[in-house]
């Protein structure tokens, strides 16, 4: 005699149950922070994967990043919520990327950037998360997985994504941009922060005293344009990438928080003199012997030379040199930082970018893309950018000044002696320059 089938009962919100049921072949959940997307893409993922059957992709931009976001929520929970895969209902294949449903059908993850793989599976729908990382090729590279048949499941690609531009390909693909009509087997579930009732009502309240283009993005769900970027050289689509290589010097950025959260940010230079960030720590509520535990495998894992700390943070400072770590006062003049990291976004004449984020480095990438400056009264751009989100920005200011100055060490003068002359001044009669780093 077999088991039972297993009832699993969730409360979804009504944007997430839209987004579950939806019957159209192309359905895009976009959403502001904190407002459910993530959960209704691991929950429709799971349930059409019961299936038997069933073959459901699970893709993200960067293979990299689907454990930490897109897998946690589908086998971890998020939230006040439990996983959308209890555990004892599959048996999850980590070599392989399959997850095999009992009684049912299986999901397989993987990134756009394994096309191979990606290339040679036949599905019966996709999921994809923060779809605005991807670029159309992508996307259409995923859409053309969907073509197995089976029995009671309707082959679909349903995404989610925070809000990008008005000029990116999917707000034309799905009609957000105000002007194009949605493509032919399209739909749009926009769900809001304030509609997710779960969230803690500080957290809405903090969000919602977002302005502008972020505002309109992250709070409600609304495809526009970021007016005033602080960073507008930053190029997704060649500045993300991963790189290993020979580095000429390591410095690791450092911000604390007291309900913000710690972030660590290792920062090379390499011998071309290209800036690459190589990780990031985030994490809120953390102890500062968590924070420096993760300081000493940064600098096992990379070789960091120095920690340039923010500068408020003297109890930080003091117990990282405690441990033995090499530690500087950061640099916090805004506009100075600012600059020196504007510096190195460019790109040589065939291509190859100057400033290179490894696609692991979710919050600063989503922070580079959003940090505007403030608006004066006749609203435009002030020189002050906006307080808000730019917690991985603090920490890349804070590396990026230590490794620009680092690259022309100061003089430090070695003074041997002293006389005075006939008329009783003082004179010096040795004086050593010495190139040293600080």
């Amino acid at each position: 005699m077999t088991d039972p089938p297993t009832t699993i009962t969730v409360t979804a919100l009504e944007k997430q149950l839209q987004f579950i049921q939806s019957p159209i072949r192309e359905t895009l959940g976009s959403g502001g922070y904190g407002s459910g997307k993530s959960m209704a893409l691991a929950l429709r993922c799971a349930m059409r994967a019961t299936v038997p059957g069933a073959r459901e992709l699970l893709v993200r931009k960067w293979f990299s990043t689907l454990g930490r976001s897109t897998l946690s929520t589908l086998l971890q929970g998020d939230g006040h919520n439990p996983p959308a895969l209890p555990p004892g209902c599959y048996t999850h294949n980590k070599t392989e990327h399959t997850i095999k449903i009992h009684g049912g059908g299986e999901i397989r993850y993987l990134g756009c950037d394994e096309r191979q793989k990606l290339g040679s599976i036949n599905s019966t729908g996709c999921g994809i998360d923060e779809l605005a990382e991807l670029t159309y090729q992508d996307y259409v590279m995923c859409r053309s997985r969907c073509r197995s048949v089976v029995d009671g499941l309707q082959s679909a690609v349903y995404a989610v994504t925070n809000p990008s531009g008005p000029l990116h390909w999917a707000a034309k693909h799905w009609g957000l941009d105000g002007a194009t009509t949605p493509a032919k087997g399209t739909d749009t579930i926009t769900m809001r922060t304030p509609d997710n009732v779960y969230l803690p009502r500080e957290y809405v309240d903090e969000l919602s005293r977002l302005v502008g283009a972020d505002r309109a993005r992250y709070f409600e769900g609304r495809w526009v344009q970021a007016e005033g970027l602080v960073y507008p050289d930053f190029d997704h689509n060649v500045m993300i990438r991963s790189h290993t290589g020979e580095w000429s010097r390591v410095v690791c950025g450092v911000d604390c928080g007291v309900n913000d959260p710690d972030v660590l940010l290792p920062v090379a230079r390499d011998e071309a003199g290209r800036v690459h960030i190589l990780d990031e720590f985030c994490k809120s509520h953390q102890s500062i012997d968590g924070t420096i535990d993760q300081a000493v495998t940064f600098k096992d894992r990379y070789g960091v030379d120095v920690f340039a700390v923010d500068p408020s943070a003297a109890r930080m400072r003091e117990a990282m040199e405690a441990r033995g770590l090499y530690v500087v006062k950061a640099k916090n003049a805004i506009l100075d930082g600012i600059r020196c990291v504007q510096r190195t976004m460019t790109i040589d004449g065939d291509g190859t970018p100057n400033f290179i984020v490894d696609p692991i480095c979710q919050n600063l990438i989503r922070e580079l893309g959003s940090y505007a400056w403030q608006t004066g009264k006749v609203a435009e751009p002030t020189d002050k950018p906006i307080d808000a989100f730019n917690h991985s920005l603090d920490a890349l200011r804070y590396a990026a000044c230590e490794l620009d100055e680092s690259t022309s060490p100061p003089i430090d003068f070695h003074i041997t002696g002293k006389d005075e002359d006939d008329e009783g001044r003082v004179t010096w009669n040795s004086i050593q320059n010495e190139r040293v780093w600080r």
